[in-house]
């Protein structure tokens, strides 16, 4: 449509409603990526509009690892790395995307007559242009492979009008070997469709979108464990639960968390756990940073209808703890209360205002700023965990007394996880207290060993379970 304007010179009335036609069917994931993601071209110009919870600047520069990133930042290694992926074997698949275009080349300079077709290879050498320098996957270089492909087509229709049987004859032999290359691939490939373009582990990209910590993985092994495949999953902070093999509710960043949408709609804790029984939710996934993150965003974690004391009593009487990591924490919503509040390490859906606030000016390099909403945060909730370790963690930097003290109080309300025993070690070896320390380092290295086993056994099962 562009070229035919520019060759007749006509940007009539006709244009615009046709350009807007052509754009319709994207628009819903535009849309799609702007609410999930925080970007409408995502995974595209991420250094200028972002991306998803986890996402970071470093990452850009790792993408392309998940299909071979050539080694160094040469035009002919770049070249080399398309080449083998898209014009040989020597993929994941083990079948070449293009034996009918390598098989028109000895008729590709009748081509150069036609000014569209100029016009084709133009836009090709334009587009592949542009993914080498902005793009970070090379699935993303596949459009300009198409556009050759379609060239291709249009060169077998002249060959094949103008040659006879010569032309025939090459066109059959390269229609039949791409049929045994596409049957051949999908006999021995069960890898998903990001394989062909060279992605050697299934769950690789999946596990570079988990920024904060792969322990997710294992929290969903968590739930699988302790559940049927009807029991439903309130996830926090998140917008996909992919590998869970459960029924999720997730968040976007357009409207109220799920959690608290439903706790809104409450006046009693009780009726919040009669609204989980409705819903068949008997989970609450928690990934603690991409929900602080989530809340960096969507500004709307507010309580309405519930009062903040009756929340509270909700997340001491009536969830159970089933699995705590480093970032990720599953809870089972239970129909009976207990019999005495439990301790709360966490409370989701009320800490990430507070914890945002303190990694935002930490992040700034205003300690002084995050010591005082970290101290401020725990003379308010002085009975939750978290609070305290997000306090021991700024206070590192100004006072490493006062943040074993922090760490020490997060310990005695029962907090455990690796990296407040590493802060206790740090703090009782400036205390000149290396026995102690030590027995505070080898913790911290013993619940390191044991996540970091779980993580790679949920790996390995939903690797297998492709």
């Amino acid at each position: 449509m562009i070229y035919h304007n520019f060759k007749h010179k006509r940007w009539g009335s006709r244009f615009l409603p046709a350009a807007v036609l052509l754009f319709l069917p994207m628009l819903p994931w535009v849309l799609r990526n702007e609410f999930a993601n925080g970007n409408p071209l995502y995974p595209l110009a991420t250094q200028w509009l972002g991306g998803p919870p986890g996402y970071n600047a470093h990452m850009e520069s790792s993408l392309l690892e998940d299909t071979g990133k050539p080694a160094g930042l040469s035009v002919l290694s770049w070249v080399s790395l398309l080449w083998n992926n898209f014009f040989t074997l020597n993929n994941q698949v083990g079948a070449a995307w293009t034996p009918l275009l390598l098989m028109s080349l000895p008729w590709w300079g009748r081509i150069f007559k036609d000014r569209f077709m100029v016009f084709l290879l133009t836009f090709t050498g334009v587009f592949l242009t542009g993914w080498f320098f902005f793009c970070t996957s090379l699935r993303h270089a596949s459009g300009g492979v198409l556009v050759l492909v379609l060239m291709a087509a249009m060169v077998w229709d002249k060959a094949l009008k103008e040659d006879g049987q010569w032309a025939k004859a090459a066109f059959g032999l390269g229609c039949a070997l791409s049929l045994w290359l596409c049957v051949s691939a999908q006999l021995s490939t069960t890898a998903p469709y990001a394989s062909a373009l060279g992605l050697e582990d299934p769950l690789k990209r999946l596990e570079r979108n988990y920024g904060f910590n792969l322990d997710t993985f294992a929290a969903y092994r968590d739930i699988e464990n302790q559940s049927d495949s009807f029991d439903k999953v309130v996830a926090l902070g998140v917008f996909q639960t992919y590998p869970l093999q459960r029924t999720s509710y997730v968040d976007f960043y357009w409207k109220r968390p799920t959690l608290l949408s439903w706790a809104s709609d409450c006046k009693t804790a009780e009726d919040l756990v009669a609204r989980f029984k409705k819903e068949g939710a008997l989970f609450v996934l928690y990934p603690r940073e991409e929900a602080i993150h989530s809340f960096g965003r969507n500004k709307n974690y507010q309580l309405e209808g519930m009062s903040e004391k009756e929340y509270l009593r909700f997340w001491s009487y009536f969830m159970f703890p089933v699995a705590e990591y480093e970032n990720t924490f599953v809870y089972r919503v239970t129909q009976t209360p207990s019999a005495k509040p439990m301790v709360l390490h966490e409370v989701p859906g009320l800490q990430e205002s507070g914890f945002y606030e303190i990694q935002k000016a930490d992040f700034e390099g205003d300690k002084q700023k995050a010591y005082q909403l970290a101290v401020d945060w725990t003379a308010k909730y002085p009975f939750i965990a978290e609070g305290w370790r997000q306090r021991a963690q700024v206070e590192g930097s100004i006072n490493p007394e006062n943040a074993y003290h922090s760490a020490l109080k997060a310990n005695q309300l029962g907090l455990q996880d690796v990296s407040l025993c590493q802060i206790l070690s740090l703090g009782l070896m400036s205390q000149n207290q290396p026995v102690k320390a030590k027995v505070w380092n080898n913790l911290a290295l013993y619940r390191e060993t044991v996540e970091n086993a779980k993580e790679e056994s949920a790996l390995a099962f939903y690797r297998n379970a492709e």
